[in-house]
């Protein structure tokens, strides 16, 4: 798994927007959603390593 990019997870989650957004016009929105979870899982697992 990717080490966090940030100490705090809103900036994470903010970071995660960026992401879907600027991929969003190039995929369909089921794999936006499943983005969207992939982060969250992100953060939370940069939570449970603090």
């Amino acid at each position: 798994m990717a080490e966090c990019i940030f100490n705090k997870p809103e900036k994470t989650l903010d970071y995660i927007v960026i992401i879907v957004n600027e991929r969003l016009q190039q995929i369909d929105s089921n794999n936006a959603y499943s983005l969207a979870c992939m982060g969250v899982a992100y953060i939370y697992q940069c939570e449970n390593k603090r």
